[in-house]
């Protein structure tokens, strides 16, 4: 840990945006209020969440300025106008910002989902993902499209039937190209991801093609 800056790792992506990787428990010892009423907040695990990600941001975005959210909980910068998407694990946080819309998600790679993979993938696209992440493709998988779905914004969409692998290659990243197709919108994301001590880390930082 950076104690001056406060988090695990921080990085500039391959098209600008900056993560940042922290453990909540530490950020959130930090003071600094967050962006909501505390007596609005439902549990004081949710508090140190909203707490670690002011002082995430403020660490690897900007030290004056602060994450609003809207009506549906999406979040968004106060002062610099740049995109933002976190994520949790149950003792992480991640944090990436940039000047197009932008996704993360962090998960355990250890964490097992063979039980519900048939909802959310099929055998195909299991084995093109072993070519990226041969440990646990169920959970890249998973993580790619947790991405896709924030950064869509759109309801109804079927990670299974909308969302598909096509293309995957392994040079240090695990760079991956997935098809949306969705009655609101046909297009591909490009994805990448990395794994960080015990997480795998998939964002998006670019614009659909």
């Amino acid at each position: 840990m950076d104690q001056n800056h406060k988090y695990l790792k921080k990085f500039t992506t391959r098209h600008g945006a900056v993560i940042g990787i922290g453990n909540i428990e530490t950020l959130a010892s930090f003071e600094n209020a967050t962006d909501q009423d505390p007596s609005k907040i439902l549990s004081e695990h949710r508090k140190k969440q909203l707490q670690a990600s002011q002082n995430l941001c403020r660490s690897i975005v900007d030290d004056s300025d602060r994450i609003l959210r809207d009506e549906l909980g999406k979040p968004r910068l106060e002062k610099t106008g740049k995109h933002i998407s976190i994520s949790h694990s149950s003792t992480e946080i991640s944090l990436i910002a940039g000047p197009v819309p932008v996704a993360i998600d962090i998960e355990d790679q250890r964490r097992q989902v063979d039980k519900v993979k048939s909802k959310f993938t099929n055998d195909d696209e299991m084995k093109l993902a072993e070519r990226g992440f041969a440990e646990n493709p169920a959970i890249f998988i998973w993580s790619c499209k947790e991405c896709l779905f924030k950064t869509l914004g759109l309801s109804a969409v079927h990670f299974k039937e909308n969302l598909q692998l096509t293309e995957i290659s392994k040079s240090g990243l695990i760079q991956s190209t997935w098809k949306v197709s969705h009655p609101e919108f046909e297009g591909q994301y490009s994805i990448d991801s990395f794994i960080f001590e015990h997480l795998i880390v998939s964002y998006i930082d670019s614009l659909p093609r």
